[in-house]
């Protein structure tokens, strides 16, 4: 065991040995100890670069130069990675018309990531809660014109179901639903809203049934005004 924790390693840089007289590149000379000659490696990592991987030397291992384009283009066979197809291409020296255009695939990849960040950090977008809105309403128009959704009594039915489903097998949920009721009472009666706002029950009555007079039923737009 002692001896196997004393082995050389098979490929130790050539600077090492040969600090003047090795021509360049330099750092991509290794001396195989084994066979004792100079050879030319490269560095390869584990984790690709365009997975953040780096140069650390527990993801590094050293390849020819044809080992190195085989371990890109196995990498990409299995994973289906762009860069890898990449990487292959620049090694090899191709500037072909698929070269080309997965080049602009992974910078509109790359760029689109950023894109999606600047948005998030700006809350422009996607990420703007009147954006949301309005693709919210957009999105309740639609459902409510095609029947869908939560418009679809179907759909209503089975939630309804399921959630009177989970309620009483699932103790930890019906106790956290208990207590989001409990809390939302709470905050009603101290803002004087909703249940504790006897216009907005008003409202709530007029909206729904409309208000009979001599026998017919006066829609609640001519009455709004007798509780603003």
């Amino acid at each position: 065991m002692e001896k196997m924790k004393q082995k050389k390693p098979q490929y130790t840089p050539a600077k090492d040995f040969y600090p003047t007289a090795v021509p360049k590149p330099i750092d991509s000379l290794f001396v195989d100890t084994k066979r004792d000659i100079l050879i030319y490696l490269e560095k390869h990592r584990i984790i690709p670069g365009h997975q953040n991987g780096t140069y650390e030397e527990q993801n590094v291992v050293l390849l020819t130069f044809p080992q190195h384009v085989m371990a890109h283009y196995l990498r990409f066979l299995q994973y289906g990675k762009i860069a890898d197809r990449l990487a292959v291409n620049k090694m090899l020296g191709q500037n072909n018309a698929q070269s080309r255009l997965d080049m602009a695939r992974y910078a509109g990849s790359l760029g689109g990531t950023q894109q999606q960040k600047n948005l998030r950090d700006q809350k422009r977008g996607w990420f703007s809660s009147e954006v949301q809105s309005k693709l919210g309403e957009k999105g309740a128009a639609f459902a409510k014109a095609k029947g869908v959704g939560a418009y679809d009594p179907n759909n209503l039915l089975d939630g309804l179901e399921a959630w009177q489903k989970k309620f009483q097998q699932d103790s930890a949920f019906r106790k956290q639903m208990l207590n989001n009721l409990q809390q939302g009472l709470q905050t009603q009666a101290q803002l004087g809203i909703n249940i504790y706002d006897p216009v907005s029950q008003r409202h709530r009555v007029i909206n729904g049934k409309g208000i009979s007079i001599d026998g017919k039923i006066v829609p609640s737009p001519l009455f709004n005004c007798l509780f603003r």
